[in-house]
């Protein structure tokens, strides 16, 4: 998810923290490999689950969202 760039465009664009989700784990018969992060409004990354299908949270202070 994050390796296509799409989430951090956005999140420049809109200048606005963005929450990109994905399902982790089956679903519907499917793996589902996760990747959910969190983009600051300059378009940082400042957190990112796994991508190997385990259940994880993430946290981040809401300081690190803000434009640096």
């Amino acid at each position: 998810m994050v390796q296509d760039g799409e989430p951090q465009r956005h999140a420049k664009e809109l200048r606005t923290p963005l929450v990109a989700t994905n399902r982790c784990g089956f679903s519907y018969h499917h793996f589902q490999e996760g990747g959910t992060c969190i983009v600051a409004e300059d378009g940082r990354v400042v957190a990112k689950a796994n991508e190997e299908g385990r259940e994880e949270m993430i946290f981040v202070e809401l300081e690190q969202l803000k434009r640096q």
